[in-house]
């Protein structure tokens, strides 16, 4: 059998469901306060943390900017060096290739003054046939064997100091320069007109070709090519005959040695004592 209900007991569990119903909405008011304030606390730490490490990241950025433009600004300034260097570089070498090229314009200057002395000391070879044709004459007058000494004193002389000066010329002289010479002996017009045609071909062969001398000595009958150097010079005598005969025809032409110390000293000679003409072919 239920127990009766009071006024009192209604009452009493009225408050009692009242005083839950107030707790209940107590504690959804203080999870409804808490709840934004945790919520923004973990968006604040979240927004903390997402800025320190976009700030790491910035300074990152900026510390690589920072050596990328560090390195650039090396990079340029070693370009700059370089491009300084290259400039001193290529400075000091067109100052090498200007000297180089004033030294060589200097020593082609030197051998070719050094050419012509050697082709004026040569020229003076001549005199010795000269004194040679004095000393005939000489010989021909009474009482001549003091003057006949003498100008045989001078010849000899003359002829030493000529090799001599030669000898000294032709060690400064590459052996391309260091060329053969040859002397024309002539005793009339027509002998000299043949020489003046040889010169040509035997400059074109590498002979020096000394001026044309006036035979005063003796008249040659046959061309005489005479060398003063046995046997290391009678070859190239053969060829200066060889090509005698071929321009001129001489086939009487023949070669000489001949023992003479003054000519043979100093450079290769030879000497071209021009014959009689052939005669002209008949028509």
């Amino acid at each position: 059998m239920a127990s009766p209900t009071t006024p009192n007991a209604d009452l009493e569990q009225s408050l009692y469901k009242a005083k839950q119903k107030e707790t209940r909405l107590r504690n959804r008011a203080v999870l409804a306060a808490i709840l934004p304030v945790v919520a923004g606390g973990l968006w604040l730490l979240y927004s903390l943390s997402a800025v320190t490490t976009w700030q790491a990241s910035a300074r990152e950025t900026e510390k690589r900017e920072a050596e990328l433009q560090r390195r650039e600004i090396d990079s340029r300034q070693k370009v700059a060096d370089a491009d300084t260097k290259r400039l001193a570089a290529e400075a000091l070498a067109q100052a090498a290739q200007d000297q180089e090229k004033a030294a060589k314009q200097h020593a082609d200057d030197i051998q070719r003054h050094i050419v012509k002395v050697r082709e004026e000391v040569g020229s003076l070879a001549p005199l010795l046939n000269d004194l040679s044709s004095a000393k005939v004459k000489a010989a021909k007058l009474m009482a001549s064997e003091a003057v006949e000494t003498q100008i045989s004193e001078i010849r000899t002389g003359l002829g030493r100091s000529l090799g001599r000066i030669e000898q000294e010329i032709d060690k400064d002289l590459p052996e391309s320069e260091q060329k053969a010479r040859i002397y024309f002996y002539v005793t009339d017009d027509a002998q000299n007109a043949v020489a003046r045609a040889l010169v040509p071909v035997f400059q074109g062969a590498g002979f020096d070709v000394a001026p044309i001398a006036k035979n005063t000595t003796r008249r040659v009958d046959n061309t005489e090519v005479r060398y003063f150097h046995e046997p290391q010079d009678r070859a190239e005598a053969a060829r200066i005959q060889g090509l005698i005969v071929k321009q001129t025809g001489q086939t009487d032409c023949r070669i000489f040695h001949a023992i003479d110390p003054s000519h043979a000293s100093g450079s290769r000679k030879f000497q071209v004592w021009l014959g009689k003409p052939p005669p002209a072919a008949p028509r």
